[in-house]
């Protein structure tokens, strides 16, 4: 009776071992259910496409408006600019050396203004032309003179202006006065009446 009643624990352990391995075996499902957990990715990479289709037909709506309704704006802008560098530009002081010197702004004239009334070239200033001996002074034998003829080289010298107020030069230029006297002669303010009534500066050169 004892003998017959042993092997009877194998019979239980035999039948014991497989439900363990079906247990194993269900419990793989998980395998399959994490597949199935993979469709939000399709889902997300829906989901993102959309977004980036949506914001770049957003993105072009602005864009179209913003050409419209800036366009007016853009052409008066560079005008805002420009008046205002103008303005910063006439009240700036000019600095050279890297801003070390100073140099004052130069208040506007009327260039009418700078002609001569007496023009006389100075005694100290009278000097031949070709020899570069004083001329046309005053010494205790001779009187001082604006015109005449070098003693030493024998070259005539003239210091009179020979251009007249209203003379027309060139059928273009007409002379308003004398302004300077150079080296080689006077230098005259005219006007040009070919080119917008312009005020222009003429230098007389000797011989």
């Amino acid at each position: 009776m004892t003998e017959e009643s042993g092997p009877e624990p194998d019979a239980t352990q035999a039948s014991v071992r497989p439900e363990p391995d079906s247990t194993q075996a269900v419990h793989r499902e998980p395998d399959s259910t994490q597949a199935v957990h993979r469709e939000p990715d399709s889902t997300q990479a829906s989901l993102r496409s959309e977004p980036e289709a949506t914001g770049a037909y957003e993105r072009l709506e602005p864009t179209s408006a913003q050409i419209r309704g800036t366009t007016p704006s853009a052409s008066s802008s560079p005008t805002g600019r420009s008046t205002r560098s103008r303005r910063s530009r006439s009240g700036r002081k000019l600095r050279l050396g890297g801003g070390l010197v100073e140099v004052p702004p130069v208040p506007q004239i009327d260039p009418a203004s700078a002609v001569m009334s007496d023009p006389t070239v100075p005694e100290r200033k009278r000097f031949c032309w070709k020899c570069n001996e004083p001329v046309g002074r005053k010494s205790a034998s001779t009187k001082a003179t604006q015109h005449g003829t070098c003693p030493k080289c024998g070259s005539t010298f003239d210091f009179r202006p020979l251009l007249e107020e209203g003379e027309l030069v060139s059928g273009q230029y007409e002379v308003q006065g004398p302004i300077a006297h150079g080296g080689l002669g006077w230098i005259y303010l005219a006007i040009d009446r070919n080119v917008s009534d312009r005020w222009v500066v003429l230098k007389g050169l000797l011989h």
